[in-house]
C-alpha cells in the first residue's frame, strides 16, 4: 500500500510541471544576480508560442546602449535565441531619452512548461548584459544569507570599539569569494587598495570557475580597500598587513538593487563578510542600513560664498553639532557610531584646507576611472619631522583613529588628517558599452 501511494505521489509530481498554465504573466520577477544595472526585466509573458520580456533600460541621457541580435534565454543545457523586438532594433545604437529611462520588448521561443527560472544573456562577449536567475515561481523574498557563506560568518559580528591600526609590514593575501558567481559573468575583478604611504593602487585578478579571485601584495600599515569591476562596487573593507583573509561578496545584491529600483527604493549598502583582524568592522560597516551622516562638503551646496568668515565658522559649528547629535541618536552599533564620529571629525578638520583642484568637479558627460576625481591633485601632504611626505588622498576610517592619537610620540608625531572622498562614482562611460 505504501509503495502504491509513493508511486501515485511521484506520478503527480511529474505531471505538475505540465499542468502549469500555458499562458501566464509574471510581474516584477525576482532576479538572482546580474553583471549590469542598466537593464531590468519587469514582466515576462509565457505562452505556447513565445516568451516575451518587457524590459526597462536606465542609462545616461543622450547616450546609447545596444542589444545584440545574438541574445538568448538560457536554462540548463538549452538556449532560446532572440526572434524579435519592439521599441528597439537589435545591433543598432539605441539613444537614451532625456529621462535616462526607456522601455522595449524582446521576443524569444516558448520556454518549456514548468520552467522555474531562466537567464537572459545578451550574447557571450565580456561586457554584454547578463541577467541571471529570473524567477518564474512568484518568489518575493531573498534568503537571509547567500548560499556558500561559511556557518561561522552567519551570525551577528561582535560589537566594540573601532580596532586600532597596525603599523607593520608584510605580504597580504586576500581571497575573494564571489557567492552566486556564474561562469561567463565576468572574467576579472579589481581590488583598489588605499594605503597611508602609497596612495591608491589597483590589482587585477582572474576569477576561477567557482568564483574565487586571489590578490597578493606587500602592505605597510592597515589599509582600506574596495572590490570593483566596471559599473559595480561590491563593498569596502579594511585589511591588516601580513594577513591571509577571506572576503565573501554576495552577488545576489546586484539582483536586489535592480528589484529595489522598481519601487524607487534607495540601494542599500551591500553586505560583505570577512575573516581577519577587521572582520567584525568589515561586516558591521557593509551590513549597516543607516545612511551615512556627513557634512558633505563637496556637494557644491555646502555653504554660501557670500558668508562672512564668522558666519561660515558658525554655520560649520552648528552643522557639526547637529550631525554629531544625529549620529548619537541613530541607533547604530557602538563600532559604527565611533566610526561615523571619526569620519565626521575628519571632515570638520579638513574644512578650510581644500586643495584647489578639488573644485574642478565632474561635468555632465565626463566619467573617469573608478575611485578618482577629475583634474584632482591626488597627493596632499602630511607633515612629519622637518620634511613633507606624500600621503594617501584619503585614509581609511581605521587610520583616522591613528591620525588623531599621539601614540609613540617620539616615532610617530601627530599628523594632519587626510581627505576622505565621498563622491566616488564607478566608471561606466569609458568603454564601448555600458555596464
Amino acid at each position: 500500500m505504501r509503495n502504491l501511494l509513493f508511486l501515485i505521489a511521484a506520478a503527480l509530481g511529474a505531471l505538475l510541471p505540465s499542468c502549469t498554465p500555458a499562458n501566464r504573466v509574471v510581474e516584477n520577477p525576482l532576479i538572482e544576480t546580474a553583471n549590469t544595472r542598466t537593464l531590468d526585466i519587469v514582466k515576462v509573458e509565457l505562452s505556447d508560442t513565445a516568451t516575451v520580456l518587457h524590459m526597462n533600460a536606465y542609462y545616461r541621457p543622450k547616450n546609447w546602449i545596444v542589444i545584440s541580435s545574438d541574445s538568448y534565454l538560457q536554462i540548463p543545457a538549452r538556449r532560446f535565441m532572440l526572434t524579435g523586438a519592439e521599441g528597439i532594433t537589435p545591433d543598432s545604437l539605441f539613444w537614451m531619452p532625456k529621462s535616462g529611462r526607456a522601455s522595449f520588448v524582446l521576443r524569444f521561443p516558448p520556454l518549456p512548461r514548468g520552467t522555474k527560472s531562466f537567464d537572459f544573456i545578451e550574447s557571450d562577449c565580456d561586457d554584454c548584459f547578463k541577467i541571471y536567475g529570473v524567477d518564474l515561481t512568484g518568489k518575493t523574498e531573498y534568503p537571509e544569507y547567500p548560499e556558500g557563506l561559511p556557518k561561522e560568518l552567519r551570525k551577528a559580528p561582535k560589537d566594540g570599539p573601532v580596532p586600532d591600526p597596525i603599523l607593520a609590514v608584510g605580504e597580504t593575501t586576500v581571497n575573494i569569494h564571489l557567492l552566486g558567481f556564474r561562469e561567463g559573468m565576468f572574467r576579472e575583478i579589481s581590488l583598489y587598495v588605499n594605503s597611508l604611504l602609497n596612495g591608491q593602487k589597483s590589482y587585477d585578478s582572474e576569477i576561477t570557475s567557482d568564483g574565487v579571485a586571489t590578490f597578493k601584495f606587500e602592505q605597510y600599515g592597515t589599509v582600506s580597500a574596495f572590490l570593483a569591476r566596471i559599473g559595480i562596487v561590491f563593498g569596502q573593507f579594511w585589511i591588516a598587513p601580513g594577513e591571509t583573509i577571506d572576503v565573501y561578496a554576495d552577488l545576489q545584491e546586484a539582483g536586489k538593487a535592480i528589484v529595489q529600483r522598481r519601487n524607487n527604493e534607495q540601494p542599500k549598502r551591500a553586505p560583505l563578510y570577512s575573516t581577519g583582524t577587521y572582520g567584525a568592522l568589515n561586516t558591521l560597516f557593509n551590513g549597516s542600513e543607516t545612511k551615512t551622516i556627513a557634512l558633505d562638503t563637496h556637494t557644491g551646496e555646502f555653504a554660501d560664498y557670500r558668508m562672512t568668515a564668522d558666519e561660515y565658522v558658525q554655520m560649520v559649528a552648528s552643522k557639526y553639532k547637529l550631525l554629531a547629535d544625529s549620529i548619537a541618536r541613530s541607533g547604530m552599533s557602538s563600532m559604527m557610531t565611533e566610526l561615523s564620529l571619526l569620519s565626521l571629525q575628519q571632515e570638520e578638520k579638513e574644512i578650510g584646507q581644500h586643495d584647489p583642484y578639488t573644485e574642478n568637479r565632474r561635468r555632465p558627460g565626463e566619467y573617469y576611472h573608478i575611485g578618482q576625481q577629475p583634474n584632482q591633485n591626488f597627493r596632499p601632504r602630511v607633515k612629519r619631522q622637518a620634511r613633507d611626505l606624500p600621503c594617501a588622498h584619503w585614509a581609511s576610517p581605521a587610520f583616522t583613529k591613528c591620525l588623531r592619537m599621539s601614540f609613540i610620540p617620539s616615532r610617530a608625531p601627530r599628523m594632519e588628517p587626510t581627505r576622505i572622498l565621498r563622491t566616488m562614482t564607478p566608471n561606466t562611460g569609458q568603454v564601448n558599452r555600458p555596464s
